[in-house]
């Protein structure tokens, strides 16, 4: 079976698009290793919400009439 006909399987299955990037290896695996061995420090959920200010919606965007696409660096 080629990438192709895999890619047209998987979306026929109902998965999402990330489960085909990662099928067709394009992100490495998570390194638990590494990820152990750094030093971590836990918080409460107060203290990690304190500079989260929340967005402004417009009104359109609250009523649905307009959409709001978010960007990511490329």
């Amino acid at each position: 079976m080629n990438k192709r006909m895999k890619k047209k399987k998987l979306k026929s299955k109902g998965e999402n698009n990330m489960d085909a990037v990662v099928m067709n290896n394009k992100y490495n695996p998570l390194n638990m290793k590494i990820l152990r061995s750094k030093e971590s420090t836990t918080i409460s959920y107060e203290e990690s919400l304190e500079d989260i200010e929340p967005i402004d919606w417009s009104d359109e965007v609250l009523s649905g009439k307009q959409k709001v696409t978010f960007k990511g660096s490329k």
